[in-house]
């Protein structure tokens, strides 16, 4: 009878433990389709609600739309589909407004948050952006507001690589696959990889220090669609180091690092206003950015 009674115990107790196993997959299932539901339930709401019944909307309209949102990635998305149905006057005001309160209480992340918007392929249609420009090619900012304009960046000088790329024979799949791993050798030899969905996942690595990131932003030559991604990035994008080693980058398009040049420090604007290496009109919109 013991032996049965055993038996009974340990299916019991073998039960038990399957049960609670799935009651704790269900859990977690639960709370995944519960943040999703959240995520859909804000998208609708946020981009269901007018701005405004007149055409042209008022700056405190976006920024109160825009800073209700706490998710960076809904933010951005909700950003990028309101510019873009928006009218010109409505962005034009709205640039101004943010660019005039650099120092306002939430006006850097959500000033960086527009640029790295607009600066996204298809964000904006080519004909807004030009009408956007042109109603502000007379302002202060006018050398800053060139991230609007469909300026061709000058080619590139070549430049070797002070070392080889360890990696350049390597496929595209396997090198993702280093950008994922945990070793922080292979990831420093990561770094130095052309090609910007590589660098997006390196930096998505939770293992990725900032010094590390800081190499990547410094890197020369550096592919210029990789510095959008450096810049998009939740964690490294924000850092002000990060982001003025991205503008006193030589290889960085005209058009990204115009329209960064407002999230530096005085400092570091003196810097790129003083760098012989930079494009002028890099230089000239961190002079006018300093101008009282």
């Amino acid at each position: 009878m013991s032996r049965v009674r055993r038996r009974q115990g340990v299916k019991e107790g073998v039960g038990l433990w399957v049960l609670r196993e799935r009651r704790d997959h269900l859990r977690i299932v639960f709370i995944r389709l519960f943040r999703v539901l959240v995520q859909c339930v804000l998208r609708l709401r946020f981009e269901a609600i007018p701005l405004s019944t007149t055409p042209t909307v008022l700056p405190t309209a976006f920024v109160r739309k825009f800073r209700s949102l706490g998710d960076l990635s809904i933010r951005r998305g909700l950003i990028a589909n309101t510019l873009g149905n928006a009218d010109a006057p409505s962005i034009a005001r709205f640039l101004g407004y943010l660019l005039t309160r650099m120092d306002s209480d939430g006006i850097r992340p959500l000033y960086l948050d527009t640029i790295t918007a607009i600066l996204a392929p298809n964000a904006l249609s080519r004909e807004l952006r030009r009408d956007v420009y042109c109603r502000l090619a007379d302002d202060r900012f006018a050398p800053v507001y060139l991230f609007l304009s469909d300026v061709i960046d000058p080619r590139p000088r070549t430049v070797s690589r002070e070392f080889p790329y360890e990696l350049e024979d390597e496929a595209l799949g396997v090198r993702k696959s280093k950008a994922r791993s945990s070793n922080l050798d292979t990831l420093k030899l990561v770094s130095a990889d052309p090609d910007p969905e590589v660098i997006r996942i390196l930096l998505d690595n939770p293992m990725v220090t900032g010094d590390l990131s800081l190499k990547v932003a410094s890197l020369r030559p550096q592919n210029r669609a990789s510095f959008l991604v450096m810049l998009s990035n939740p964690r490294f994008g924000i850092r002000e180091i990060i982001q003025a080693a991205i503008v006193q980058n030589p290889f960085c398009p005209i058009r990204l690092a115009a329209a960064t040049v407002p999230l530096l420090s005085r400092r570091h604007q003196d810097q790129v206003h003083e760098s012989p290496s930079l494009d002028p009109r890099v230089r000239d919109a961190a002079l006018c950015v300093m101008e009282p």
